[in-house]
């Protein structure tokens, strides 16, 4: 990712430093000072991977801060797109390519294999949070893509200021103890995140207790997930 020089002295960056962007949801990337062209335009340059993996497109605007990668101990990682065949070496290989990059759990990282770029998500990481792929990280490569949500309810879908409304949610394949990220939107554009984990049957339940007027929006998202990774519910919230 690039960033004018002015800019990088106004956020105290220097090259190299990892930072945190922050779009519609969370990344990590490494900073190097912009291209000539862009001084004091207050333009920041990142490749598609890193605008998917903050959730924005060109033109929108992102919050950038400076933070502490610590050094990933374990890093799990799944095939977003395609079954692989996967060994030793294959890993050996995605860990070479991987070597000194920035991650947190759910982004995207793309790994040029042979003519073509196979695209893997990072499931779970192990600090969590910011972590650097290093020579001492354990990394393990799943060749199928990861379970997906396959339904979300919420109840009731109206409900009095004050009131309590039960989420609950199916996760496929069945893999207990997947974690399952929850985040409610309020009516203002605040959110209350939460993280529950799915039981033996894949089921996951939570309840929020609801403190705006107006419409919310659940999004139920599995890190590291197959197709259908994220899914989204409505209710209501009466005065």
């Amino acid at each position: 990712m690039r960033i004018d020089e002015e800019a990088m002295r106004d956020l105290g960056l220097a090259a190299d430093d990892v930072v945190e962007i922050v779009g519609r949801r969370r990344t990590v990337a490494v900073v190097r000072p912009g291209y000539p062209e862009d001084r004091g335009a207050g333009i920041i340059r990142m490749d598609g991977w890193t605008r998917k993996n903050a959730g924005v497109s060109v033109g929108e605007r992102v919050e950038v801060r400076r933070v502490e990668a610590k050094r990933a101990v374990f890093v799990k990682l799944v095939s977003a797109e395609v079954r692989l065949t996967v060994d030793e070496n294959f890993v050996a290989y995605v860990k070479r390519r991987l070597l000194g990059r920035p991650l947190v759990e759910g982004d995207t990282v793309p790994v040029p294999v042979l003519k073509h770029v196979m695209p893997f998500i990072v499931a779970v990481t192990e600090p969590r949070g910011p972590v650097v792929v290093s020579e001492d990280t354990r990394v393990v490569v799943l060749g199928e893509p990861g379970p997906s949500i396959q339904q979300l309810l919420v109840s009731p879908t109206s409900v009095k200021l004050g009131g309590k409304v039960a989420v609950a949610g199916l996760v496929r394949p069945t893999l207990p103890g997947v974690r399952v990220r929850l985040s409610y939107r309020r009516p203002s554009g605040s959110r209350v995140e939460r993280e529950v984990k799915a039981d033996e049957e894949g089921l996951f339940t939570d309840v929020v207790v609801v403190d705006e007027a107006g419409a919310w929006i659940v999004k139920a998202q599995v890190p590291g997930g197959g197709e259908q990774s994220e899914l989204y519910a409505l209710f209501l919230v009466e005065e």
